[in-house]
């Protein structure tokens, strides 16, 4: 029964879609969580906006949070790497992977 989404009309099949209590304006979870890390000041308006999506789903303190159903790993990599200090933590390893990898191979470049 695939679903009417609002950002992607109809669903594909097996996509998972989310939508606040009450209401038939669904969205795939992909595309809400895409949405939400490129611009998340577009996602309340998509439901007018009604509700605190961003406070209510993707906040750890919320009883309906979506964090609760993402396991250790969907949790280190959702809330440490990519939103702390907008991937701040995320940048940091990279960049330090990457003088690491340099420092390691000065001696051998000389």
């Amino acid at each position: 029964d695939p679903k009417s989404c609002l950002y992607s009309f109809d669903a594909e099949p097996n996509t998972k879609v989310v939508a606040p209590l009450g209401t038939d304006q669904w969205i795939s979870l992909s595309a809400l969580n895409r949405l939400r890390r490129t611009d998340p000041t577009k996602v309340e308006p998509m439901w007018h906006s009604r509700y605190s999506i961003l406070k209510s789903w993707f906040a750890d303190e919320s009883e309906f949070s979506m964090l609760q159903h993402v396991g250790v790993k969907g949790f280190l990599i959702s809330s440490v790497l990519l939103d702390g200090g907008n991937g701040l933590v995320l940048r940091s390893l990279l960049i330090m992977t990457v003088l690491s990898v340099i420092i390691t191979l000065m001696p051998l470049l000389e």
